[in-house]
C-alpha cells in the first residue's frame, strides 16, 4: 500500500509500518545499476584506449 505524499509515496505493509525490505530493495538497485553503468563506462574507456595503442602501432611510424 502506498500513502501518497506531497513528494513521494510511502511504501507501507498491511499493518500501516513503513516497508523497509521494499527502500532496502530499492537502494540495491540503484546501487547495482550505478555500479553496472561505472563498469561499463570503465570497459569502455579501456577498449578506447587499448584500440587507440593498438592503432598507433599498426600504422608505419614515418608515413
Amino acid at each position: 500500500m502506498t500513502n501518497p505524499t506531497a513528494e513521494t509515496a510511502i511504501v507501507t505493509d498491511r499493518f500501516g509500518n513503513v516497508d523497509v525490505a521494499y527502500y532496502e530493495r530499492e537502494a540495491m538497485r540503484l546501487r547495482n545499476e550505478y555500479l553496472r553503468k561505472q563498469a561499463s563506462d570503465l570497459f569502455k574507456s579501456l577498449r578506447a584506449g587499448i584500440q587507440n595503442v593498438l592503432g598507433s602501432r599498426a600504422t608505419p611510424r614515418n608515413a
